[in-house]
C-alpha cells in the first residue's frame, strides 16, 4: 500500500512514473474483499431471525424484513433500518444511491406486489416485479421464470458463438461447452432450481443443451433414421 508509482500510456506516448499518494490497495488485490468485510462489519453486524436480517458482498448490501403484511415491513425499513444505514453512511462518508436501490415485495398475494414505497436520501423507491442480487433476478412470488429466461438468453448466445469456430474436434467442443455454457446454466442453481418440480424450467434449459449437443457434434437438427 506504500511505495507505488504509476503512468500514463497512449500509443506510444507514456508519461514519466510518478509517486501516487494514498493510492489504497492495487485493483484486483485478494486483501481487498478481507479489509473491506473490517469495513462494513457494522453496517451488516445484526442478528438473522425469522424476522429478518442483512448481509453483503463487496459493495453490494441487501436488507429483508418478514412480516404480516408489505405495510408492516415497510414501516420498520423506514423506521429502523434506512436511518440506521444513513447513519453508518455518514460516519464512513459513504453513500448509498437512490437509483441503484431496489425494493420488491416477496409474496404471492398479488394485491401487495406493488404497495407503498420507502425514501432513500430523499427520494422515492417504488416497489419492482424484479430484482437482481449477485446476479440472481428475484420475481415477487419466487417463481424464477425471468432468471430463467435472462440465463438461457446469455447461454444460448454463447452457444452461438462457439458454434463459429472450426477446425475442432468433438472433444474439444465438448470441453469449450463446459467451460463457458455450463457455468452459465448452473450459477446459482441451489437457489433457484428445485430437480422435483421445476419441470418447465428443465424443459426451457433442455433447448440450450441440445442446440449445444448439435454443434459439438456438427449434426443436422433433424435427423431421420
Amino acid at each position: 500500500m506504500s511505495n507505488r508509482h504509476a503512468s500514463i500510456g497512449f500509443d506510444d506516448f507514456r508519461t514519466e512514473l510518478a509517486l501516487l499518494e494514498n493510492a489504497g490497495l492495487a485493483q484486483g488485490s485478494p486483501l481487498s474483499p478481507i479489509l473491506f468485510a473490517f469495513f462494513n462489519a457494522d453496517l451488516v453486524d445484526q442478528s438473522v431471525t425469522l424476522h429478518g436480517g442483512a448481509s453483503a458482498f463487496i459493495d453490494d448490501y441487501f436488507r429483508w424484513r418478514v412480516g404480516r403484511s408489505a405495510e408492516e415491513n415497510l414501516a420498520k425499513i423506514q423506521s429502523e433500518d434506512i436511518p440506521r444505514t444513513e447513519a453508518w453512511a455518514r460516519r464512513t462518508g459513504s453513500c448509498f444511491a437512490a437509483q441503484k436501490t431496489e425494493l420488491i415485495h416477496l409474496t404471492r398475494k398479488k394485491t401487495e406486489h406493488l404497495h407503498g414505497q420507502i425514501v432513500v436520501n430523499g427520494t422515492a423507491v417504488t416497489p419492482s416485479p424484479t430484482a437482481k442480487l449477485l446476479g440472481v433476478t428475484f420475481d415477487q412470488e419466487l417463481r424464477w421464470k425471468e432468471h430463467v429466461q435472462q440465463l438461457i438468453k446469455r447461454a444460448t448466445k454463447v452457444t452461438v458463438a462457439l458454434g463459429g469456430l472450426r477446425h475442432l474436434r468433438p472433444e474439444q467442443m465438448r470441453q469449450l461447452y463446459q467451460a463457458c455454457v455450463t457455468p452459465v446454466v448452473d450459477y446459482a442453481s441451489t437457489v433457484w432450481h428445485d430437480p422435483l418440480r421445476d419441470k418447465t424450467h428443465l424443459r426451457h434449459l433442455n433447448t440450450v443443451q441440445r442446440t449445444s449437443l448439435v454443434r459439438i457434434l456438427s449434426a443436422f437438427r433433424i435427423c431421420e433414421m
